[in-house]
């Protein structure tokens, strides 16, 4: 359950930050295969078997990103593959056959499940139970799956089943805390930054960029406009029309510099008032 939640912020976490990096997409299955591996083997070591592979995918499927969880969940069989090879010493062509109908399954049941079934607790539920009967089916082709000695087939399943229902509700209402934590801090270090009239940035983060800017050398251009006759607008026709000229002239700002608002190398400021940088 930690290793699945500590997983699933990590991915949230950059998925707040992202910026298109390379890098940043590339550390994703990074993080999900050490945690894949160490819950193997967590779970080998604990209780003699590999159990719930493929829950931390599930997951990702269901509350972090789809796409990226079904590449996730083909990389899943590849990593407990290298785990059995790692225990056994040894691997053969049906246990790697069987691994891959498996993944190939718990594929089909996600799509299935988050289409058909509108509730997604219950849509995540299914399809870790059918992905949990699934494995057991397959359980006489993949090394340690099942304690033969210690638990009958069927009892096996349920023992399964319900640790992996505990899981996912469990999880996903820990997730959800921590992300809506994580919504009000990003939407209260927007609020602290930009400006609510006209969607720029604010002085404050001038003076961060511009004025307390880095010690490294770089080359800055830097235009100051200034509405002329701003004061005779509210003046004359109130404080409300003088804000909605500032908004739009800040569209206007904001369409004509469309072509390098995504770059990091302009940023426009309100300066204050009338003012923008």
């Amino acid at each position: 359950m930690n290793l699945a939640i500590s997983t699933l912020i990590s991915m949230q976490f950059l998925m707040y930050s992202n910026s298109g990096s390379r890098y940043e997409q590339r550390i994703k299955p990074i993080i999900y295969v050490a945690m894949l591996y160490t819950s193997m083997s967590v779970s080998y070591h604990f209780i003699g078997v590999v159990a719930h592979e493929y829950l931390l995918a599930l997951l990702i499927f269901y509350l972090v990103d789809k796409k990226q969880a079904i590449l996730l969940v083909i990389i899943t069989p590849f990593v407990r593959m290298l785990y059995m090879l790692f225990v056994d010493g040894h691997l053969t062509t049906v246990n790697v056959l069987a691994s891959l109908v498996v993944a190939g399954m718990a594929i089909f049941y996600m799509k299935v499940f988050d289409k058909y079934v509108s509730n997604q607790t219950l849509s995540m539920i299914l399809s870790e139970i059918f992905i949990v009967a699934t494995s057991l089916f397959f359980a006489p082709f993949i090394p340690h799956v099942v304690i033969y000695s210690i638990f009958n087939q069927p009892t096996n399943w349920i023992i399964r089943a319900t640790v992996a229902i505990i899981t996912i509700l469990i999880t996903r209402k820990v997730y959800f805390q921590v992300t809506n934590l994580q919504n009000k801090n990003i939407q209260l270090q927007k609020e602290v930054i930009f400006d609510k009239l006209t969607g720029f940035f604010n002085y404050k983060k001038f003076e961060q960029d511009i004025l307390l800017g880095p010690d490294k050398q770089t080359n800055t251009g830097i235009a100051v406009i200034d509405l002329d006759y701003f004061k005779n607008v509210n003046d004359t026709y109130g404080h409300e029309a003088g804000n909605k000229v500032l908004q739009e002239f800040s569209l206007f700002l904001r369409e004509s510099l469309a072509y390098k608002l995504n770059s990091k190398d302009l940023g426009i400021y309100r300066y204050g008032g009338e003012e923008f940088v």
